[in-house]
């Protein structure tokens, strides 16, 4: 199985067509062809958002298991990612956000694939899995006080507990 339970065999070959369709997007095209498993190939498509001057990250597969080669193109200092450590609260539920080397990891029953991020700037960070970003928020003191997290469909804060 993969990261999202789909089943697939040893014989799965993915084939990747990336298309820019206009100056902020890219189409990507997947087609799985698992004879094994599926009784014909067939093909996902997706838009991806495309920021000029913003490096292209990496998307390390494996069921996240390299995530140590996912390279971020922003390093940030262990003082800064530790300011984002802690318990963040949600309706019905709680986020733990933790440290890893130089990276964070959001753990939300609600999202449980999808943990791992990189930094982007000083205080947002990219999902490896979707097109998600998480953003801290300081208060005036400085302190961080909450994080919004952005998907396709939706925005939504989250304040630290």
């Amino acid at each position: 199985m993969d990261v999202g339970g789909n089943p697939q065999t040893e014989s799965l070959r993915l084939t990747e067509r990336f298309h820019r369709t206009d100056f902020g997007h890219l189409q990507l095209d997947v087609t799985f062809d698992d004879p094994k498993t599926f009784t014909k190939p067939f093909t996902i498509g997706m838009t991806k958002t495309y920021t000029a001057d913003t490096e292209i990250f990496e998307d390390v597969c494996e069921n996240e298991r390299d995530r140590g080669h996912l390279q971020s193109g922003m390093k940030l200092s262990p003082q800064t990612l530790a300011s984002y450590a802690g318990t963040y609260e949600l309706p019905g539920r709680q986020a733990e956000v933790v440290i890893s080397g130089d990276q964070l990891l959001v753990k939300d029953s609600a999202h449980a694939r999808d943990q791992l991020f990189v930094a982007r700037t000083e205080t947002e960070f990219l999902s490896s899995v979707s097109e998600d970003t998480v953003e801290f928020v300081k208060d005036s003191s400085g302190k961080v006080s909450r994080f919004i997290r952005r998907g396709a469909k939706e925005e939504q804060a989250v304040r630290r507990k």
